[in-house]
């Protein structure tokens, strides 16, 4: 028997001179008792303190002082990253050079046009922005026509500096979405649950808590985001084990148990969900019965026991100790690794684009070849 609650109240019977009994067999075997048999054992004074902490409002329990402020909020598995063939459609800032690309090109046919003697000005630029700005802004060669006068040289320079910026700009884009894919998708809703078929997992027990913070026509709006179970067991030991099956509540203070848990992980599985959050403030006690003996005493034990900061380190050491005792370990990494080298698969989109182009290049081709034959017919 271990944990931060155990030498709390194992350190407040030594401060009384008295001996610590644990009703162990109060306790069902294989299920945690539940808020009604906690209740009663307490109204019969079968046991002075049990083994739980409560909300502000603990009917039928009576409230000790405040000894923890935690929150009540989802964890999510962590949302899976974008496949590296999805990447080269997700670099940004294409608008923008698109945009410079079509102002380049028609600087510099009208600029044609002007030292050619022609004195009217076009926004038809296609062969200039087929040739010369598509190979520049793509890093290319192309041919420089001579004696340049002084606007078309720096209208060319400004050519080049923005091949040079855009080929840098699209290569180290590239080379830090490969290192650091962002995420396919982002869960922040019950609707984005719903639209990824991912479920909550909580307990039976626990619904009345969760109408009373999230609101009855909330609750029941997205009640088919929730897989319910009634057994104890069963849920902590899928939120233990870090099953991804599900999402699953949690408190603040069970949350830094689990984040150390995959701290050996190459990427962690679940995370903290600031979205979607049951009860933001949720002050915590120790109950006893009404009447008991206790009250005025472990109030001011409680008191002395934060101020020290005891209850503190308790619960830091307690994560070793659930290690230690076999209770709580280290997660095991079975994912790939994050980052691999390029495979044919991660330019699934760049060889359609390939294929895709020689075809239509070819379909032209024999295009512009049947039209030069039948206009030569007639």
């Amino acid at each position: 028997m271990t944990g931060y609650l155990t030498h709390f109240y194992g350190n407040f019977a030594r401060s009384l001179n008295t001996s610590l009994w644990v009703r162990w067999d109060l306790v069902p075997e294989n299920e945690a008792p539940n808020h009604n048999v906690t209740s009663a054992l307490l109204r019969d004074g079968l046991v002075d303190f049990p083994l739980v902490l409560t909300t502000l409002a603990p009917e039928p329990f009576y409230p000790s002082y405040v000894g923890e402020i935690t929150s009540w909020f989802l964890m999510l598995p962590v949302d899976p990253d974008m496949p590296h063939s999805s990447l080269y459609l997700n670099l940004k800032g294409w608008r923008y050079f698109l945009g410079l690309m079509i102002i380049l090109a028609l600087l510099l046919v009208n600029a044609h046009r002007l030292e050619s003697g022609e004195r009217y000005l076009t926004l038809r630029c296609g062969d200039i922005f087929g040739d010369q700005v598509l190979r520049a802004i793509l890093a290319q060669s192309f041919v420089m026509p001579n004696r340049l006068s002084f606007s078309r040289t720096l209208l060319y320079s400004l050519l080049m500096m923005a091949g040079l910026i855009v080929s840098t700009f699209y290569s180290a884009n590239l080379s830090t979405l490969l290192v650091n894919p962002p995420a396919a998708y982002k869960i922040l809703s019950y609707e984005d649950l719903r639209r990824t078929h991912g479920k909550i997992l909580i307990l039976q027990q626990e619904l009345p808590t969760l109408n009373n913070s999230i609101g009855k026509e909330v609750l029941e709006r997205n009640l088919d985001a929730f897989e319910i179970t009634p057994s104890v067991v069963e849920f902590l030991a899928k939120r233990n084990e870090l099953n991804t099956s599900f999402g699953y509540p949690v408190t603040n203070t069970l949350w830094p148990f689990l984040q150390l848990k995959q701290i050996k992980m190459r990427r962690p599985v679940f995370r903290k969900s600031n979205e979607i959050s049951f009860m933001q403030f949720m002050p915590v006690t120790m109950p006893m019965a009404r009447n008991s003996i206790y009250r005025d005493v472990f109030n001011r034990y409680l008191s002395h026991t934060l101020a020290s900061g005891l209850y503190d380190l308790w619960f830091r050491r307690s994560y070793h100790e659930l290690i230690a005792v076999g209770k709580l370990n280290y997660s095991e990494d079975h994912s790939e690794p994050p980052y691999h080298d390029l495979i044919w698969e991660d330019l699934y989109y760049v060889w359609i684009a390939y294929i895709g182009g020689t075809i239509v290049g070819l379909l032209v081709l024999l295009f512009e070849i049947v039209y030069i034959k039948w206009h030569q017919q007639n």
